[in-house]
C-alpha cells in the first residue's frame, strides 16, 4: 500500500464491520474521508485525495465513487454511470419521503441487461431505518432508459446526498 502520510493528517476513517472483500473494506472504511485506493493490476494499493466530482441538481447531491478494481473507468462506464445518476435524481424527485430532509446514503446497485435494478445493498445508512428501507425498495425494479454497456463493472456504487 502507497500513500503520502502527509495526507493522513487530520483525517480518521470509518471502522469497517462485517464480511467484505479487502476491496470493499478498504473502499468503505476511506468512504467520506476525502481519500480513495486505487487498485493495481500487481495487487498493490494506491491512496490519493479523490477527485470525484459532485453533481448537484437542486438539492440533491450525488457522487460515483470510481469503479473498484479499474485504474481508470472507460468512457463508456462513465458515461452510464452518469447516466444512472440523473435518472434516479429525476425519479427521486417525485418521491415526498426520498426528497426530502437531510441525509446521506451510499448504495451499491447492480443493473441487469434491460437496464433494471435487480440488486441493491446498503453501504451506509441515512441513519433512519425506515428511509433506508423505503430507498432500497425504490431503487428494486427501477428502470434505467439503456442497458449497461458490455463489461461494465458492477455493482456500481453511488453516494446520495439530500439537502
Amino acid at each position: 500500500m502507497l500513500y503520502d502520510s502527509r495526507l493522513a493528517v487530520g483525517r480518521r476513517s470509518r471502522p469497517v464491520v462485517g464480511r467484505y472483500t479487502l476491496q470493499e473494506a478498504l473502499v468503505t472504511m476511506l468512504d467520506g474521508t476525502g481519500l480513495r485506493a486505487r487498485f493495481t493490476q500487481g495487487g498493490s494499493v494506491v491512496i490519493t485525495p479523490s477527485a470525484t466530482p459532485d453533481m448537484t441538481l437542486d438539492m440533491l447531491t450525488v457522487r460515483a465513487t470510481p469503479l473498484i478494481g479499474q485504474s481508470e473507468p472507460d468512457a463508456a462506464a462513465l458515461a452510464y454511470v452518469s447516466l444512472v445518476q440523473r435518472e434516479i435524481v429525476a425519479a427521486m424527485k417525485s418521491d415526498a419521503a426520498l426528497s426530502g430532509g437531510d441525509y446521506r446514503i451510499s448504495v451499491r446497485m447492480w443493473v441487469d441487461g434491460e437496464g433494471r435494478v435487480e440488486r441493491s445493498n446498503l453501504i451506509r445508512s441515512s441513519g433512519d431505518a425506515s428511509r433506508d428501507r423505503a430507498f432500497d425498495a425504490f431503487l428494486l425494479g427501477l428502470r434505467i432508459s439503456e442497458p449497461p454497456p458490455e463489461g461494465l463493472p458492477q455493482p456500481m456504487r453511488i453516494e446520495f446526498q439530500v439537502r
